[in-house]
């Protein structure tokens, strides 16, 4: 993931207290890591901080207040796009989705899945449409 200079982003002290907005700037791109150079706009809070003080961020690249998710070990691709498998009464059944958003361990579910529906996670090679499964 890249971000761009110049990016705005909100500062929280606790979950939910915004205690400002800073200026992002990318100093490198490490494989897990981003060094960035976060600039206060309102000095008198960030002064007690002092210099050398530690960020730990979370970034919202996208968010929505309703959506059907699913773990990205579930989906998989099948021919020219992507399927899950659905279980029912301890059967796998192949179901064809169309998905969206991609996050680090959630895939958005745009169309062909309905919420509460059980599906394999991680089915492996050997599970066709018509298999029998059991949960584990």
């Amino acid at each position: 993931m890249r971000r761009s200079s110049g990016t705005g982003a909100n500062v929280a002290s606790a979950p939910g207290a915004a205690i400002g907005s800073v200026h992002v700037t990318v100093a490198g791109l490490v494989t897990d890591s981003v060094g960035m150079f976060i600039y206060g706009r309102d000095q008198l809070l960030w002064r007690p901080l002092g210099d050398g003080y530690r960020v730990e961020a979370r970034f919202v690249l996208w968010q929505t207040a309703a959506m059907l998710k699913v773990p990205e070990g579930a989906v998989f691709r099948h021919g020219d796009g992507f399927a899950v498998f659905r279980v029912q009464e301890g059967v796998a059944r192949m179901n064809p989705v169309s998905i969206g958003h991609r996050g680090e361990a959630e895939v958005e579910i745009v169309s062909g899945l309905q919420a509460g529906t059980a599906i394999a996670l991680h089915p492996g090679d050997r599970v066709r449409d018509g298999a029998r499964v059991e949960a584990r």
